[in-house]
């Protein structure tokens, strides 16, 4: 009877053991893989193009963008060509008309040649005032084509705010078209027909645009000297 008691103890003991068993979870191990917290898996996104060698994102922020927005209105006349004397907006292409029209030094080291030669514009019915002061003997106005003197061409003169001027770079080339619609203006103005006309200051009206190099004036259309 205590023997089969004893077996009966040890089977239940052993059935004790198992039912125990059941309810344990051995963990697996893969080597030193642990679960990525969320910290870490933000620390993953994005593409390898978008990381630097350490791993960190290389895209730039606000700081590193182009900057589309233009911004406040610069008050600098020489640096806005826009802007008239008093810094503010100007429509450029109606500012020289007869009545008040552009000086030459606007348009050989003014605001106004400068917006010529940088934005390659042409401003249609411009007039502008100096005093005919010589000629380009060439294609370009240079130190050396420009002659202070009555010659022998009939193609185009040079003005000036002075009519002493001999500063090639204070001076805009006119251009005197032999086209039927400008015949009038260039047989009046210049200087091979008219030496006369040396020292004379003139007002005329023509589109202000890029010539020989520089900002001037072409088809010269209409004038009017000024006593």
């Amino acid at each position: 009877m205590k023997r089969g008691h004893s077996i009966f103890t040890i089977m239940l003991f052993i059935s004790v053991i198992l039912s125990g068993c059941e309810k344990l979870v051995v963990p697996e191990y893969g080597g030193n893989d642990t679960e990525k917290t969320d910290s870490d898996k933000d620390n993953d996104s994005g593409t390898e193009d978008e990381k630097g060698n350490n791993g960190s994102s290389t895209t730039p922020d606000d700081n590193d963008k182009e900057d589309d927005n233009p911004g406040t209105e610069d008050n600098n006349p020489e640096d806005n060509p826009n802007k008239g004397d008093n810094g503010k907006e100007e429509d450029i292409i109606h500012n020289g008309n007869e009545n008040s029209p552009y000086l030459a030094s606007d348009l050989a080291t003014g605001y106004v040649g400068k917006y010529i030669i940088e934005k390659g514009a042409a401003i249609t019915n411009s007039w502008v005032v100096g005093y005919i002061v010589g000629y380009v003997n060439g294609t370009k106005l240079t130190e050396k084509s420009a002659a202070f003197a009555a010659g022998d061409k009939e193609t185009n003169i040079l003005i000036a705010d002075t009519p002493l001027e001999t500063d090639h770079t204070n001076c805009v080339p006119v251009q005197l078209s032999s086209n039927t619609s400008y015949m009038a203006a260039r047989n009046a103005l210049n200087l091979k027909k008219h030496p006369e006309n040396i020292g004379k200051k003139v007002k005329l009206a023509g589109i202000a645009e890029k010539y020989m190099g520089r900002a001037g004036i072409k088809n010269t259309r209409e004038y009017k000297f000024i006593e």
